[in-house]
């Protein structure tokens, strides 16, 4: 992801065809705040989840070549590497947030950005392990 001053982010998709890379899509985004120096990304399905800015996930829908934002649960905020993304087979995503001993995993079930969306998974308290 490149972004600039005026905070435009573009995505460019390649994809490896036949031993040649070819651009896939591109697609770039006006976006509100700054954004993370070192981002977050992963592949799940057809969209790129990408953890760009301190309280959203910033998603690349490759159908539609469009971008959509969607807020962290429970008022969670990235702070120095505590939150990380993984995989919910081919339809979701999970945060995973480490908050003094406390492992909190979230899972986000659906496409249309909101908070709903999320789904507490586990707590686990790290002291207790």
């Amino acid at each position: 992801m490149q972004w600039n001053r005026e905070l435009k982010a573009t995505v460019h998709v390649y994809m490896l065809q036949d031993g040649i890379w070819h651009m896939h899509t591109s697609a770039t985004t006006q976006l509100s705040i700054l954004i993370l120096r070192r981002s977050i990304i992963l592949l799940v399905g057809h969209m790129i989840y990408m953890a760009a800015s301190l309280s959203s996930i910033l998603v690349l829908d490759l159908a539609s070549s469009s971008f959509f934002r969607i807020e962290l649960p429970g008022g969670l905020t990235y702070n120095n590497g505590d939150i990380a993304l993984s995989r919910a087979n081919d339809s979701g995503v999970y945060v995973i947030h480490l908050k003094n001993l406390q492992l909190c995993i979230w899972l986000h079930i659906g496409v249309n950005g909101s908070v709903g969306d999320w789904l507490l998974v586990n707590t686990i308290c790290l002291r207790d392990i």
